[in-house]
């Protein structure tokens, strides 16, 4: 057997076969550089990626926060409501209750 194939195979891993167009340097580099360049570049990215996911999701959670305190319904100011609006109600029924019975007076008066 010739061996020759394996010690070309071996021979990859020292030589200088990628070339990366987003490196500053453009001096070719091994595949072993070059897939630790790759896979630090995808962890770099993946952080930055969660950051500004973390970022976005606080943002959405203030603006929806704030949407709600300005658009939102407050209970307590729908109760003041009510209670003023039965208060109403019962004012204007005792006014047409007086006015019935001054009615009736100035109707029992003329017969």
């Amino acid at each position: 057997f010739d061996n020759q194939n394996a010690l070309e195979l071996a021979s990859l891993k020292q030589a200088s076969l990628v070339q990366l167009s987003t490196n500053s340097s453009s001096e070719p580099r091994t595949l072993h550089e070059s897939y630790s360049t790759l896979v630090s570049r995808v962890g770099e990215e993946s952080a930055s990626a969660g950051i500004a996911l973390q970022a976005a999701e606080s943002m959405k959670v203030q603006s929806t926060e704030w949407f709600d305190s300005v658009s939102g319904v407050s209970l307590d100011e729908e109760a003041a409501n009510l209670v003023r609006y039965q208060q109403s109600y019962a004012a204007a029924a005792r006014i047409l209750s007086t006015a019935q019975e001054l009615f009736n007076t100035i109707l029992s008066s003329v017969r």
